[in-house]
């Protein structure tokens, strides 16, 4: 059995974490495209700076917002 250190898991912590915001970035840019039919550079640029509370306000604001500026913006 393998011995893993507190660095070691404070480092698989922080890659799951970050795998985690990647995937609801790719799971919100697909509601994107479903819904506003293209998604823009900037919007990509947008999903891959946000953090993952922002992501998830995002997600739910989709539903009301007619327009990527009225969503994003």
């Amino acid at each position: 059995m393998a011995y893993v250190n507190t660095l070691e898991r404070q480092a698989l912590a922080k890659e799951r974490q970050v795998g985690e915001v990647k995937g609801e970035a790719k799971l919100l840019k697909k509601m994107i495209i479903s819904k506003y039919g293209d998604c823009p550079e900037w919007v990509q640029e947008k999903l891959n700076e946000a953090d993952s509370e922002q992501l998830g306000a995002w997600g739910q604001k989709i539903f009301q917002s007619s327009t990527l500026e009225g969503l994003l913006l």
